[in-house]
């Protein structure tokens, strides 16, 4: 239970894992949500229509947040931009609202994706797979022992939780200060060039 709350917690920090969804569009629906309850591949659902067109990689629910849209020719589309009328517009970290649907058309959603769900009950802990970086691994004990401490409530154990969790937040910042995952956005100024100065 632990593992798998600081992996939600690491997911949600850093771009570990982007996925893609792909939606058609309904001349009907306004309001699509982004919900196994309306891919192809679920078969036991009984939602209708199927919008979420997910054959090739089966849709898990597991979105942590929506980064950027496209539509069916691959042009981002804005996202929550009230002065702009082809914006879609975010009404919960799962739903999109399209202001003008068209039923020939489809959209693609690049989203940050959590950690697969584990297992509560695995009896076999060496069966279990963990997709996280090297580099974050020490991240994730300091954060399993922050929790694990803190549901004792004596003060030897708050104390001791208290410290895993100062050794994580610490841990977390120089993993942002040296940016490991070259995530940081560094986009070199071309101004100059575009002017003609070089």
């Amino acid at each position: 239970r632990y593992i798998s709350m600081g992996l939600t917690e690491l997911y949600t920090r850093f771009p570990l894992k982007d996925r893609e969804v792909f939606v058609q569009q309904y001349d009907n629906i306004t309001l699509y949500k982004l919900s196994s309850e309306y891919a192809v591949t679920n078969t036991e659902s009984t939602s209708s229509p199927k919008y979420i067109i997910d054959n090739s990689s089966p849709f898990t629910d597991d979105i942590i947040r929506v980064d950027s849209a496209f539509d069916e020719v691959g042009v981002e589309l804005p996202i929550n931009d009230y002065s702009d009328a082809n914006s879609i517009m975010m009404s919960a970290y799962n739903e999109v609202q399209v202001p003008r649907p068209v039923g020939t058309n489809s959209m693609s959603f690049i989203y940050r994706a959590n950690h697969p769900a584990l297992d509560p009950n695995v009896v076999d802990p060496s069966t279990v797979t963990i997709e996280l970086p090297v580099s974050h691994l020490t991240a994730l004990i300091f954060y399993v022992g922050f929790r694990y401490h803190s549901f004792d409530m004596t003060q030897d154990a708050q104390a001791v939780s208290m410290a895993y969790y100062q050794k994580y937040t610490a841990e977390l910042q120089m993993l942002e200060k040296f940016n490991v995952l070259n995530d940081a956005d560094t986009d070199t100024n071309i101004k100059i060039q575009l002017g003609g100065w070089v």
